[in-house]
Order: C-alpha cells, then sequence, then structure tokens
C-alpha cells in the first residue's frame, strides 16, 4: 500500500493494487473508489482533504490499518 498526499488539488490518494482501473465509484462526495476489471478496490482517492482532516493542515497524517 502506498499512500500519496496533492496539497495543490487538496488530495489524498491510497494505492491498494497495482491493476489498471475500469471503473469509478463516488460513494460519497469526494471519496472516490477505482476499481479492477473484477470489481476489486484499486485505489481510494479523498478530496477536499484540508476541511476533512486536521493532519492535513498541520503536516502530520495518521492513518490506522486493521
Amino acid at each position: 500500500m502506498r499512500v500519496t498526499v496533492d496539497r495543490e488539488a487538496d488530495a489524498l490518494y491510497v494505492y491498494v493494487s497495482d491493476e489498471e482501473v475500469r471503473e469509478t465509484r463516488e460513494i460519497e462526495d469526494g471519496v472516490i473508489l477505482d476499481l479492477d476489471e473484477h470489481g476489486r478496490l484499486v485505489g481510494i482517492e479523498v478530496l477536499y482533504l484540508s476541511t476533512r482532516s486536521k493532519g492535513a493542515q498541520t503536516n502530520t497524517l495518521t492513518l490506522e490499518t486493521g
């Protein structure tokens, strides 16, 4: 898994797989799932990051897994 933050775009992207994206679904405003040809998750994009996370404003980002 890899995470990138684009401050200019105010977005975060979580790469879950290296598969090619075949479908994109917006599951709520500014939260987009990228899926492969079998409907499996490839990545998650979160837009408007600065309004969703205090961490985006303080240069700290915490991700909880598991």
